[in-house]
């Protein structure tokens, strides 16, 4: 049990999905309303057999209790800005990715909306870690300057540590196996609606299109793995070659997403409603179905998913044989500390947190948190400051 009293640095709330906001919660701005209270339990089950003393019992796993959170928020120790708008230094402070908000109502806007949202959500504080999801926000208005406030979080787990970045031997073998599953998988999820909705036809031929030219790339990674086998180039400099051609899949995949969602949603989604259509033109095709436009945007977001993940990939293996062949894109390489995390790299190298997941897609991480001792290659500035599509 830890008392609130005790709490010194940031309780931290980190959507792991989602909008994967970093929410902090300093000084004033901490739980205030009693303990901490962390509990978990055994699952065990136990059966008793008729005439045997001694019972039969068969452990299920453990399991963490939901926590409730506490405290009050008060303007008058976590406003940015005074009543005349200007910036004050406070006591506390509520941050989301290192800015504070407004005032207590923006505090509990934000909480509400996470708790809307449902993402998975990592709540840390110093070594305390769990992983759940904010199933209840309640707060209580005492004016509209002050507001009592309870969070209940139901978890998961206890949360995970990443191990410190390894750079495995790539092999080009792999790789290219690899990426003609998760191209066949794009092709997949290409080809249905085309059959079924005529509509759509010249639309998803074009996206068709932009997935004939991932095919070519992973030919184009075959043909250089078979030169290694064959001796014809060394492996340094089919390296190189394989990283221009995996720079070219991800090029590639990227316009496959665009495609989806700009010609399909041309096409179809952004079509006018029946009654609109009648007004337009009476004697034209009639507008599309409800159920047609649910079908194009589930067809959207299949398309866009295989094409994400074969970009991610992509950017995974980039680093690996960059490294290898010695032709690394990043213009330096960071060493976590205790209590680094992306954001912290991100304003130490480009002045802002925000291009914290350029950061993570280069070295192919999924969340923000670091651990001591771990390679963070840093992409050049320009790639950081593209804006994220």
């Amino acid at each position: 049990m830890i008392t609130s009293a005790a709490i010194a640095s940031a309780l931290v709330i980190e959507e792991l999905s989602g909008d994967q906001r970093y929410v902090e919660l300093i000084g004033r701005a901490l739980p205030t309303g009693g303990p901490l209270v962390f509990e978990g339990h055994q699952r065990v089950e136990t059966t008793w057999y008729p005439g045997n003393p001694i019972a039969s019992q068969q452990i299920l796993g453990p399991s963490e209790e939901p926590t409730e959170i506490t405290g009050t928020w008060k303007d008058r120790f976590i406003a940015a800005t005074d009543q005349y708008g200007q910036s004050v230094v406070q006591a506390g402070a509520v941050k989301v990715n290192m800015q504070s908000v407004v005032d207590v109502t923006d505090a509990v806007n934000l909480l509400d909306d996470i708790r809307r949202k449902g993402q998975l959500v990592e709540v840390s504080w110093e070594h305390l870690r769990r992983r759940g999801i904010l199933k209840k926000f309640r707060h209580s208005w005492k004016n509209i300057h002050d507001v009592e406030w309870a969070m209940t979080f139901e978890w998961q787990s206890q949360g995970e540590t990443l191990a410190p970045s390894v750079m495995p031997e790539p092999d080009q073998t792999d790789i290219t196996t690899t990426l003609q599953a998760k191209a066949s998988s794009l092709t997949t999820s290409v080809n249905p609606l085309l059959a079924t909705v005529a509509l759509l036809a010249s639309a998803v031929a074009s996206v068709t299109g932009f997935v004939e030219n991932v095919l070519n790339d992973v030919t184009d990674l075959i043909d250089i793995a078979q030169a290694i086998v064959n001796l014809v180039m060394a492996p340094i400099e089919a390296a190189k070659h394989a990283i221009a051609t995996l720079n070219k899949v991800s090029a590639d995949a990227k316009d496959t997403m665009q495609a989806a969602e700009q010609r399909v949603a041309a096409a179809f989604v952004a079509a006018p409603s029946p009654a609109k259509q009648a007004l337009i033109s009476p004697a034209s095709a009639p507008a599309p179905a409800f159920g047609q436009v649910l079908s194009a945007h589930v067809y959207i977001r299949g398309v866009k998913l295989q094409a994400r993940q074969i970009r991610g990939y992509a950017a995974q293996q980039i680093a690996l044989l960059s490294a290898r062949a010695g032709v690394t894109s990043s213009s330096a390489v960071f060493v976590a500390s205790a209590d680094d995390n992306l954001r912290d790299v991100s304003t130490r190298f480009y002045g802002t947190p925000n291009q914290w997941r350029d950061i993570a897609a280069h070295n192919g991480l999924r969340g923000s948190r670091l651990v001591a001792g771990q390679i963070v290659r840093l992409p050049p500035k320009q790639v950081a400051a593209r804006p994220r599509q």
